[in-house]
């Protein structure tokens, strides 16, 4: 039988393939580009005359990044350490995978915040665009009725147009405040792993 194929990862290896995702932080690259990462991350483990496999795919070390990623979450919700935020005994691997998953988690929210910040923004644009339609129509059907002067037309549209901004402006600010208070959060409890550590 081939040694070279299918046999599992050794701890010295998934420890080496965590540091480099880590390091190289596949995973936040923007879609399309993810794979390419990976496979330069594999590439530069086959290179190393250190790392005891002879090849190495990207879709191999993410597959088994992934795959100690979702056992790690498995573990910690199943022991209620997620609760406490800190664990009695920690070991670098599993430091790694606590990095490694928040960068991830992370990675998720920020995309997330701006798809629904897209969606805010398109869905503003078509409220506006709709109720300038709107008042265009009925500027168009008093027009022909002997309406009204345009000058207060100009002016509800205007502050329709500015509601809009503001409230644009708000979301935005809603948006920024959340992301502090998550980085504030994470934070705090690599702070309580520290003194865990320490202690």
């Amino acid at each position: 039988m081939n040694e070279g194929r299918h046999r599992n990862f050794t701890e010295e290896e998934d420890l080496a393939l965590l540091r480099q995702a880590l390091g190289d932080r596949p995973f936040r690259q923007p879609r399309g580009g993810i794979l390419a990462k990976w496979d330069a991350l594999a590439a530069t483990f086959v290179a190393d005359q250190n790392f005891p496999r002879e090849s190495l795919s990207g879709k191999t070390a993410s597959g088994r990044c992934d795959k100690l990623a979702k056992a790690h979450r498995e573990h910690v919700a199943a022991a209620g350490l997620l609760v406490s935020g800190v664990s009695e005994e920690e070991d670098e691997k599993t430091t790694l995978l606590d990095e490694i998953i928040a960068l991830i988690d992370d990675h998720a929210t920020c995309l997330a915040a701006v798809k629904d910040n897209e969606l805010r923004k398109r869905e503003r644009e078509e409220e506006a665009s709709l109720a300038s339609r709107r008042l265009a129509m009925e500027t168009l059907s008093e027009s022909s009725e002997g309406s009204p002067p345009k000058k207060r037309k100009e002016t509800e549209l205007k502050e329709l147009l500015i509601s809009l901004k503001e409230q644009e402006m708000a979301d935005r600010k809603a948006t920024r405040e959340n992301k502090n208070d998550k980085k504030i959060m994470r934070m705090l409890v690599v702070r309580a792993r520290m003194r865990a550590r320490t202690c």
